[in-house]
């Protein structure tokens, strides 16, 4: 394609619990909408494991020195009448507490006292343990990196021309940037449209996840404090109901730092959700699965030998953690960490001695479980997806990058990919952002069909913008029930909607250096617990104008102004059909005192503001 780059059914179970707590030293003294059926050949349950398995994996190198020990495949109840003793070749054997999985299909061991970095692990059981040959098996602490190399300080490039910002009379508060739609035809404007924006530092507007209509008009937007950022809003099911979720935190060197957000209808926060064993939540993914499970990524600090790739023994590394959370006791179901699984000469980023950062060569970007115990995982810099199995955390096979298990067929080369999905027995749909580099190909959206016979990757479709569209980073594919496509054009700021003959139907951006992680159209309803707000300007002839708007309302069609002498004894003095976010209403003579009534269907009363002076 041109480009030159540089370059389970899972077994669960645990150990023993002795009053709530599970005394290591004793007992060593004693001795998921993500829907459709797969095909079996492609994505097939695997074999069965005659034991429990055990996370951090038998053999794992870079876990964290805050890990759980999770043991998944055997109830609770049964492990504590197991011998089990955890011991650390520095920290010596370890004392803690059994937590049983809300599914109680398992249990994590919680120790006392973390482990010693660099030191291994070693689990005894009386049971065998999945892909340990036996009844022990070990894993390693990550060891701490030499250090970098200070920084070399880069002096600020002039900012390019501000995009256009919002501005609300009634809500001033609010400043996200401006959507400009290109293209609405009548047919795509089913559902609302969930977006990001983040405005490039210096730029003027707030980032915040932020969620429009059909037309491109705003419906509800929540600022972000200065210096953090959203990502990844959308829709998903949590305990049987629709909310939406999304990370906020700050962006450092290519990943996040901070948590994801449920939030309900209301726009009330139920629940944040973090990354387990101390690591750092990355702003990537997050998969909310049935049972109150999540799936989520880290990025980890780790030391490595990096001698095959032109680097030092004791390199600094991300590793790339993927996690399934139990939301409920919060333990850690299933871990696994790049390092183990892929080696860094995979990468097409070369090793930088002088870099001042820790060495990103796999970037994790998308986690897509599958049912049979699988998940697949996209490695933005291998350009690389992963099929793994859940069950040992090995790769079953690898579509892309230097070692393809499948032959690419014509078009269906990518690189620096994002947003890898799995639908039915054998489609898959992909961002490819392509080379980040000016002469490079411009970036795309597109469906492959896999033959997991012939090993062979063929092109459905491809969709691109007319003329050249670079995308550095960020996109994701989301295919609609009509047969139509989403597209978000991440840091090309525009997102795009397809029919399924491939016509545009839907078409808009952002001005300026404003990105967007990711864009889905999905239906939603919103109704906030916070009041419609009222602003009241008066003309220069006089004459008042009230400004109406609810952030985050779905239901309003309408309003109506009422205003009077004092609060008991308001009558009609303005009413207009909603036009946007903000609405402007003109009113009659000169009330005292106004207040805002939002109306819903048939006229009805919906909300009220605030009793507000109108002078």
């Amino acid at each position: 394609m041109g480009r030159q780059r540089w370059g389970p059914a899972r077994a669960r179970w645990l150990p023993t619990l002795l009053s709530g707590t599970l005394l290591a030293t004793g007992l060593a003294a004693a001795g998921g909408p993500l829907g459709a059926v797969r095909a079996a050949r492609l994505i097939s349950t695997p074999a069965a494991c005659p034991g429990v398995s055990l996370y951090p994996s038998p053999g794992t190198a870079t876990a964290s020195a805050q890990a759980q020990v999770s043991f998944q495949g055997m109830a609770a109840a049964r492990l504590r009448e197991r011998r089990i003793s955890i011991s650390g070749s520095v920290s010596g054997v370890h004392q803690g507490r059994l937590v049983p999985d809300s599914s109680a299909e398992g249990a994590s061991f919680r120790p006392d006292l973390p482990f010693s970095p660099g030191e291994t692990v070693t689990v005894r059981t009386d049971f065998p343990i999945c892909d340990a040959g036996g009844d022990s098996a070990t894993f390693q602490v990550a060891r701490s990196p030499a250090p970098l190399p200070a920084p070399t300080p880069v002096a600020p490039a002039a900012p390019p021309r501000p995009p256009a910002v919002q501005a609300f009379v009634s809500r001033p508060d609010l400043k996200p940037p401006r959507l400009l739609v290109s293209k609405a035809e009548a047919n795509s404007k089913e559902g609302d449209i969930f977006l990001s924006p983040d405005p490039v530092q210096g730029q003027p507007g707030q980032a915040g996840p932020m969620i429009v209509n059909g037309e491109g008009q705003l419906i509800w937007f929540d600022p972000m404090p200065k210096g953090e950022l959203a990502t990844d809003l959308r829709t998903q099911t949590y305990q049987g109901r629709r909310v939406l979720t999304f990370f906020q935190g700050k962006f450092v060197d290519g990943h996040g730092q901070g948590e994801f957000v449920i939030m309900n209808d209301h726009y009330q926060v139920i629940r944040t959700v973090v990354a387990g064993e101390g690591y750092s939540t990355d702003l990537h993914e997050l998969v909310l699965g049935p049972g109150d499970t999540a799936w989520l990524a880290a990025y980890s600090t780790v030391g490595w030998n990096l001698s095959s790739v032109g680097g030092p023994t004791d390199g600094a590394v991300y590793d790339c953690v993927v996690q399934e959370l139990d939301l409920r006791s919060g333990n850690v179901l299933f871990e696994w960490h790049s390092l183990d699984h892929v080696a860094p000469a995979s990468s097409y980023i070369p090793y930088n001695r002088a870099q001042a950062t820790p060495w990103d060569y796999f970037h994790l970007n998308s986690i897509d479980p599958l049912p049979g115990g699988r998940v697949l995982l996209s490695g933005r810099n291998t350009d690389g997806l992963y099929l793994v199995d859940e069950g040992s955390g090995q790769v079953a096979w690898t579509l892309g990058g230097k070692r393809s298990s499948f032959a690419m067929g014509p078009g269906t080369e990518f690189s620096l990919q994002h947003d890898a999905e799995l639908h039915g027995a054998s489609t898959l749909t992909l961002f490819d952002d392509e080379d980040d580099t000016a002469d490079g190909p411009p970036a795309r959206a597109l469906e492959l069909r896999l033959d997991p016979s012939r090993r062979r990757a063929t092109l459905v479709w491809a969709r691109q913008l007319p003329g050249f569209l670079l995308v550095l980073n960020q996109g994701n594919v989301q295919l609609l029930p009509d047969g139509g496509v989403m597209v978000g054009w991440g840091a090309g700021t525009y997102t795009t909607e397809y029919d399924r003959q491939g016509r545009v139907v839907f078409d808009a951006h952002f001005p300026g250096l404003t990105n967007s992680y990711r864009a889905y159209r999905d239906p939603w309803t919103g109704s906030p617990t916070s009041r419609p707000t009222l602003a009241v300007r008066a003309g220069a002839d006089g004459r008042l104008t009230a400004f109406a708007s609810w952030n985050g309302s779905t239901a309003v069609t309408g309003w109506r102004v009422t205003g009077g002498a004092s609060s008991a004894h308001l009558a009609a003095v303005g009413r207009a059909s909603r036009s946007g976010f903000e609405t402007k209403i003109a009113l009659t003579g000169h009330p005292a005192l106004v207040r805002l009534l939002a109306l819903g269907q048939g006229g009805k009363v919906i909300g009220r503001s605030a009793v507000i002076s109108a002078s």
